[in-house]
């Protein structure tokens, strides 16, 4: 499954809070759980308020890796004892 959309930090973009197939469901997610979430003081910064948060599209490298890795550009040969 591939995640097209993440809820970060809008100050640490390196911080997910969360990953999303679609832009509708993140905007929801920020719209409605994020304002939750900080009230009951759920994340370890407690300076954290609901618009310190945004929605960032992913890159295409993140999806790659996300769904099996980085592909060696060489393939590795068996070596063999003489």
């Amino acid at each position: 499954m591939v995640f097209a959309f993440a809820i970060v930090e809008k100050k640490n973009h390196n911080a997910v809070h969360g990953l999303f197939n679609s832009l509708s469901s993140a905007q929801s997610h920020l719209q409605d759980v994020i304002p939750i979430y900080v009230r009951k003081g759920y994340f370890d910064d407690k300076s954290l308020k609901p618009n310190d948060f945004k929605i960032r599209k992913r890159s295409l490298q993140a999806k790659k890796c996300q769904k099996g890795g980085r592909k060696s550009k060489s393939p590795r040969t068996r070596q063999t004892r003489k």
